[in-house]
């Protein structure tokens, strides 16, 4: 069931990278209550889209949400006062920002929110529990060498439950379960399997160390 309102954009965010690295605008609206929840933000999916839509900051839009899911626009009944302008440099790391596509993206491969993002994607491959974006910045796993290091303070609850999560599932899984966990782009997993069989695990084990 689809449960709509309307309300007034105000301005437009662009959230940290996700793990290949794209930058995703979020618009910051009116807040308004649908369905008995206060909605103060809205997906904007890309640049493409918000040209598209004929979107600008002040426009007067109607939305819906559904399923729990971050509402939507689907309508723009007002032209606005101001253009929405695309980010110069990742929020994150500053660096220079490329188009991909329709995409906003950071291509730096230091970038401390990509490296999250990609290890918060293989952890949930690996259906690892107790753990989000927030727990590792405040752990300080920013990549694979960082989670493979890290050391609970036994003082801490969270991170004694972090490393023993690791410890129990991660670490007692296979090599082969592990290599297909990692976050390659667009690789299904049966494709994945496909390179192995072809390519033999001991040659893949060379190639991919660690």
């Amino acid at each position: 069931n689809l449960l709509g309102a309307k309300s007034t954009l105000w301005d437009v965010v662009w959230e940290k990278p996700s793990k290949n690295g794209r930058i995703t605008p979020v618009g910051i609206i009116e807040p308004v209550d649908i369905g008995g929840a206060t909605v103060s933000r809205v997906t904007l999916n890309n640049i493409d889209w918000i040209h598209q839509m004929g979107l600008r900051i002040g426009s007067d839009i109607e939305i819906v949400r559904s399923n729990g899911v971050i509402p939507k626009i689907i309508k723009v009944e007002s032209e606005g006062s101001e253009d929405i302008q695309l980010p110069e440099a990742c929020p994150e790391c500053g660096s220079k920002l490329v188009m991909v596509g329709v995409d906003v993206c950071c291509k730096n491969p230091g970038c401390g929110a990509t490296g999250i993002a990609r290890v918060l994607t293989f952890l949930r491959n690996l259906d690892i529990k107790h753990v989000s974006l927030k727990t590792l910045e405040n752990l300080g796993i920013t990549d694979f060498e960082k989670l493979i290091a890290f050391k609970a303070d036994k003082n801490y609850k969270v991170q004694t439950r972090f490393e023993s999560d690791l410890r129990n599932q991660m670490w007692a899984m296979d090599e082969q379960t592990l290599f297909k966990a990692l976050p390659f782009r667009n690789v299904a997993e049966k494709t994945l399997d496909k390179i192995i069989d072809f390519y033999g695990w001991d040659w893949l084990r060379c190639m991919f160390p660690y």
